[in-house]
């Protein structure tokens, strides 16, 4: 048995076309997020509960799709050169300025941490469930 149910939801959000998985791991950030936001009375303009879904959009769309590198437009190289920015993966990380666009929000500093720890979270999520799998493949 999978030591966390949000490994098995991370990944099967991420690496199927299961939308009951990816609307259940939006809910799952979600949910993190407005317990750190209402630690941190960091409220969003909306409110806690409708800002805290905006604010897990970008963070969902990031470990879902990845973001094309702005660099190399996702190729992976400029000038016949390996990209500098994203190092030849093709991905770059979405910048402040859209994370806030996409979050409704003007300043994103105060939820700057929030992000950060649920990345953080959500991405031991998926080392965890992909080492469990390795487990049990052998």
């Amino acid at each position: 048995h999978c030591p966390c149910e949000h490994s098995y939801t991370a990944l099967t959000a991420k690496y199927s076309d299961d939308e009951k998985s990816q609307r259940a791991l939006h809910g799952l950030l979600s949910g993190r997020i407005l317990s750190l936001m209402l630690r941190a009375s960091a409220e969003h303009p909306l409110g806690y509960v409708r800002g805290s879904r905006n604010v897990a959009f970008p963070v969902y769309i990031q470990y879902i799709q990845g973001y094309i590198c702005n660099t190399c437009r996702g190729s992976g190289e400029v000038a016949n050169k390996t990209c500098k920015v994203c190092k030849g993966s093709a991905h770059g990380q979405i910048s402040d300025d859209k994370r806030a666009e996409l979050m409704g929000v003007t300043d994103y500093s105060k939820l700057r941490p929030i992000v950060d720890q649920v990345e953080q979270e959500l991405n031991q999520w998926e080392q965890d469930g992909l080492s469990h799998l390795r487990k049990k493949l052998k």
